[in-house]
């Protein structure tokens, strides 16, 4: 099975932004254009076309970003990601630390999972996992006086469920 980022309009290249309305956002990296290079060549390695892809900076940030690397007539896919090269609940049952994990959230599995093939050398995720920045921009990991500004929401009881 394949998954497909599909373009729903039709796209200039030469418009595309994070932060802005436009049609297409795919990937925004941390702050430098290292980890989209990164990721280009993992995708490379596991066979994933990437022709219809450019890393551009962001009109709104300067961040750079991937973007479409030629105008797209509205339905083509921008990028197609084979099951194999998804890291998922199920990639790691199948991994060496399965019989461990099985038991908890898939989402803890995931990250369990990163964390052993990020022990790895030359595991077949390093490559990826490298690009991944190394402190995600989640209010789990926000300050007490950041989480203030979520005062009133249901997002701070879910947050405060997992402190």
């Amino acid at each position: 099975m394949m998954h497909s980022l599909q373009n729903r309009h039709a796209v200039s290249s030469r418009c595309m932004g994070v932060g802005r309305s436009h049609s297409l956002r795919v990937c925004r990296a941390v702050q430098t254009a290292d980890p989209l290079q990164v990721v280009l060549g993992w995708a490379g390695s596991n066979k994933i076309a990437t022709d219809k892809l450019a890393v551009a900076n962001d009109l709104a940030t300067d961040v750079p970003v991937f973007v479409a690397a030629k105008d797209l007539p509205a339905g083509d896919a921008i990028l197609q990601v084979p099951d194999s090269a998804w890291i998922t609940a199920d990639t790691a049952h199948k991994s060496s630390i399965g019989k461990y994990v099985g038991s908890l959230e898939p989402w803890l599995q995931v990250a369990l999972l990163l964390l052993a093939e990020k022990g790895q050398p030359g595991s077949s995720w390093s490559q990826y996992i490298s690009s991944l920045p190394s402190q995600p921009n989640s209010p789990l990991f926000w300050s007490d006086e950041e989480l203030q500004l979520l005062e009133g929401t249901q997002l701070l009881e879910s947050v405060l469920g997992y402190k």
